[in-house]
C-alpha cells in the first residue's frame, strides 16, 4: 500500500498498515531493534563483512573510533543498512570523525530508506526536533508512520501525538486514538494516558470512565516495571506529549 504520509504531504489517511515484530516496553525497541541488526549480519553477510562488522563494534567499545569508522565505511559504502547507520551515528556524533550533521543525515536516510527502523525513527526525530537538519514536520511524520508500520511503538506513540495535535498533518483525534491503541497494545506508558486521557474526555473515542481508569491503571504498572530498568535508551527517537513551540519567525505577527 501506497504510504499516505509520503515526505512532504500534510494529509491524513483513512487506512493504516499494520506492522510486525512489535515489543514489549519503550527502551526495549531499541534492544529489539539490535538484536534483529546483529542477526541481519550474521544471516546474510558474507562472513569477512560479519568479521569486519565485529571488529568496528569491538573498536567503538574500546573508545577507537577511528578503527571502527574504518571498518564499517566500506561496508555502508558497499549497501549494508546496519553500518550504513552506524556511519551515520559516527558523524552525528564526530566519532572518528568530524562531527557533520548533513553526512549523518544522508548515512541515516540509506539505512532508512532500506527499512531499518532505527534509523527511520532516528530521522524523524531530528526532523521532528529540527535536532541536525531544519525542522520539518510532514517529513518526521512521514518516518514516523513508516516506522510505525514497521512495529515501533514509539514510532505509533509520535503518530498519535502528531495525529492528535496537527502537527505536519491535519489534525483527526479518531486517527491519534488508533495509533496510541497500537502503543499501548505493547505497554507503551505514554500510550496508555494519552488513550485513558482520550477515554476519559470522549476524544476521538466513545467515552468511558471506566475504560480510562483501566488504561490509567496499566500505564502505572508498565511505568513501575520500566522503573526497575535502569538501562536507558542510548540514541533519542521520541517526541514530547505536547506539540513544540514553533520558531519565532514561524509565530504570526499582529
Amino acid at each position: 500500500m501506497r504510504n499516505p504520509y509520503g515526505a512532504g504531504s500534510g494529509g491524513s489517511f483513512s487506512r493504516e498498515m499494520t506492522g510486525k515484530g512489535a515489543n514489549l516496553s519503550v527502551r526495549r525497541d531499541f534492544r529489539f531493534a539490535f538484536l534483529l541488526l546483529g542477526a541481519s549480519v550474521f544471516l546474510t553477510a558474507a562472513p569477512s563483512a560479519a568479521g569486519d562488522y565485529e571488529d568496528g563494534h569491538r573498536a567503538y567499545d574500546r573508545g577507537d573510533y577511528k578503527t571502527a569508522y574504518r571498518k564499517w565505511l566500506p561496508l555502508a559504502e558497499e549497501g549494508k543498512f546496519y553500518a550504513q547507520f552506524q556511519i551515520g551515528r559516527l558523524y552525528r556524533r564526530g566519532e572518528g570523525a568530524p562531527q557533520n550533521d548533513g553526512e549523518a543525515l544522508r548515512w541515516f536516510q540509506k539505512a532508512a530508506e532500506q527499512g531499518q527502523l532505527i534509523a527511520q525513527q532516528m530521522l524523524a526525530y531530528i526532523y521532528y526536533h529540527g535536532d541536525g537538519a531544519a525542522r520539518d514536520f510532514s517529513k518526521a511524520l512521514h518516518w514516523y508512520y513508516r516506522a510505525g508500520a514497521g512495529g515501533s511503538q514509539d514510532a505509533q506513540y509520535c503518530m498519535g501525538v502528531m495525529n492528535r495535535h496537527g502537527i505536519g498533518t491535519h489534525q483527526n483525534s479518531w486517527m491519534a486514538a488508533r495509533w496510541f491503541r497500537k502503543a499501548a497494545r505493547q505497554g507503551h506508558v505514554k500510550a496508555l494516558r494519552s488513550l485513558g486521557e482520550m477515554f476519559r474526555d470522549g476524544e476521538g473515542v466513545k467515552r468511558s470512565g471506566e475504560e480510562a481508569e483501566r488504561l490509567f491503571r496499566k500505564a502505572d504498572l508498565y511505568e513501575g516495571w520500566e522503573r526497575l530498568d535502569d538501562r536507558a535508551p542510548a540514541i533519542p527517537i521520541g517526541c514530547p506529549p505536547r506539540p513544540p513551540r514553533p520558531p519565532q519567525s514561524e509565530i504570526a505577527k499582529p
